[in-house]
């Protein structure tokens, strides 16, 4: 933006889509490119009035996202009917008794990793909590029962050269 000049809001196009006319082994498969493509063009006509999400099939949806919205996150995964609707739950949980916080504020460090061994994990440590813990705690989103998650004993497993 030149100085003095208005920030404008825009909508962003974002299409999910499982199948791209072959797989992860090049062989031949499903195009959902070509309904993308339609969609597209009824985005184009009428931007204004397009929907924010349109769902074709489980597998396959559009999402109209400004650009205000985006910030750090262009994975259309954040921008789905589900996750939004995941998020307004966690939101509303939130009041006196409740408080919201991001997981980096609970934790040393966040990182990815193909995971534990199961004689890694102790009864005193770093607490590791994966989607199968998270999963298992559904009908109280937002609290973590800290009996049910194992810990680890704080190491480094450095990889052996080849």
């Amino acid at each position: 933006l030149k100085s003095g000049e208005k920030f404008k809001d825009y909508p962003i196009f974002m299409a999910h889509a499982e199948h791209v006319g072959y797989d992860a082994t090049r062989r031949e498969d499903t195009n959902d490119l070509p309904l993308i493509l339609e969609e597209w063009k009824k985005y184009k006509k009428n931007e204004k009035d397009y929907p924010i999400f349109t769902q074709i099939r489980s597998d396959l949806w559009i999402a109209k996202v400004n650009f205000s919205q985006v910030k750090n996150k262009l994975d259309v995964e954040a921008y789905g009917k589900k996750y939004i609707e995941t998020i307004e739950k966690i939101q509303n949980l939130k009041n006196n008794s409740v408080e919201i916080v991001p997981l980096s504020e609970l934790c040393d460090d966040i990182f990815a990793g193909i995971g534990s061994k199961k004689s890694d994990y102790k009864e005193k440590g770093i607490p590791i909590i994966k989607t199968g813990t998270v999963s298992k705690i559904t009908y109280q989103v937002g609290f973590i029962n800290w009996a049910e998650i194992q810990f680890q004993e704080q190491k480094i497993n450095k990889p052996k050269p080849e």
